[in-house]
């Protein structure tokens, strides 16, 4: 073989190979599994935009949707709060089955044990208040430091390295529309994203 015969099959194996590159990354489909991986990495950095590819943020977050038009909570710190909280979210694929219109997911989600958080948290929180209505009125806290110092306290308790973890194992359900997965955010998936969050209701004694 010359070298112009040389140079003109390297040339048409080159195209051929961009080709059959770009063909392939055209055509690659996602599957209900990388909607599910997808969705769940988007929630574990809080990329809200790649989140609402998939599932309704406000939905995710919704744990009391009869108080949410009350809370005091700035969207900054709101912001922080969740990337505390999903910051430790981690996930597994354990099976995939289709019925119909409605692809079932099984999924092993691990998060902070927000139970133990939030019953710890608030326990010092009372603590705080009271310690503080106890004191002489010249050296009583001002309500707005005592918001704050109950914010940070928050604040370290989702920080914690050595916070204990809930696992759970939940069938994530995901129907196609307009030609992209859509997630179901049923209860059992929002509590186990939340590691308990959703349903956490505190015992005031």
């Amino acid at each position: 073989m010359n070298l112009k015969k040389a140079k003109s099959f390297f040339a048409v194996t080159l195209l051929s190979i961009i080709c059959l590159s770009v063909f392939s990354a055209c055509g690659k489909v996602e599957t209900p599994t990388d909607a599910v991986l997808k969705a769940l990495t988007a929630t574990k950095i809080v990329n809200k935009d790649e989140m609402n590819n998939y599932f309704n943020y406000e939905d995710l977050m919704a744990f009391d949707k009869t108080n949410k038009d009350k809370s005091t909570t700035t969207t900054k710190t709101s912001t922080e709060y969740s990337k505390l909280i999903f910051s430790k979210l981690s996930y597994k694929i354990i099976s995939s089955s289709k019925d119909g219109d409605i692809t079932t997911v099984k999924t092993e989600i691990t998060n902070t044990d927000m139970v133990i958080v939030m019953t710890e948290y608030i326990t010092d929180a009372m603590t705080l208040a009271a310690s503080n209505a106890l004191l002489p009125e010249d050296k009583k806290l001002k309500q707005e430091d005592i918001d704050k110092k109950i914010e940070q306290l928050l604040i370290d308790k989702l920080s914690k390295k050595d916070n204990k973890k809930a696992t759970t194992i939940v069938d994530i359900k995901l129907t196609k529309k307009d030609n992209n997965w859509k997630i179901t955010m049923d209860k059992q998936l929002q509590d186990a994203i939340t590691g308990g969050l959703s349903n956490y209701s505190p015992e005031i004694k």
